[in-house]
């Protein structure tokens, strides 16, 4: 059960790996709508590195404490899943490169809630 968890939790790591790379036009799917935004950038890198430390650390039995090694995967998998949960404003060095090919982009307007005013 263990392998099985900490296969998802690398598995939803892949995928968030070739959204943010965004090499290909289904790979940059996620852009343009807030809640499809969070789920890539915050929710499934939290929960993929949340299962990716549950795993080891259902291995935990008091003497193997090497696992322990694995609880701040979880409080940072925890924090950045609270991050996107309550739609915080998303950082810039925090969002793709290509997303910041522009100016400004779609993704950090509808992030930051910037609209394009003229004059």
């Amino acid at each position: 059960m263990q392998v099985l968890i900490t296969a998802i939790g690398i598995s939803l790591l892949a995928v968030v790996l070739w959204c943010r790379l965004g090499q290909s036009e289904r790979a940059r799917w996620w852009t343009g709508d807030r809640v499809h935004e969070n789920a890539v950038l915050f929710w499934l890198p939290g929960l993929g590195l949340i299962l990716l430390a549950a795993g080891p650390l259902m291995t935990y039995d008091g003497a193997n404490r090497g696992v322990l090694s694995f609880v701040p995967l979880v409080l940072l998998g925890g924090l950045l899943s609270l991050w996107g949960g309550l739609f915080l404003p998303v950082p810039r060095w925090y969002t793709p490169r290509w997303t910041r090919s522009e100016t400004t982009t779609i993704l950090q307007n509808r992030v930051l809630g910037l609209r394009n005013r003229k004059g």
